[in-house]
């Protein structure tokens, strides 16, 4: 796998950012609403916003 490909790094470039993401938004919502962490709904919601923020980032990176 070559580093300096610019897709792979567009697919680095939005693995990380989706995952501080995702890091960051299951350590805010056990701080503010600890309830909602067993719930359908919550893990509904984190996989739609992280799929939609992965692909917007590897989208906006400006591959050609």
């Amino acid at each position: 796998m070559k580093f300096h490909d610019p897709r792979v790094i567009a697919i680095m470039n939005a693995s990380a950012v989706t995952a501080a993401y995702i890091i960051l938004y299951i350590f805010s919502s056990s701080i503010l609403h600890p309830e909602s962490l067993s719930g359908f709904a919550f893990y509904g919601m984190l996989l739609a916003s992280g799929g939609l923020l992965f692909a917007l980032t590897f989208f906006s990176s400006g591959i050609q």
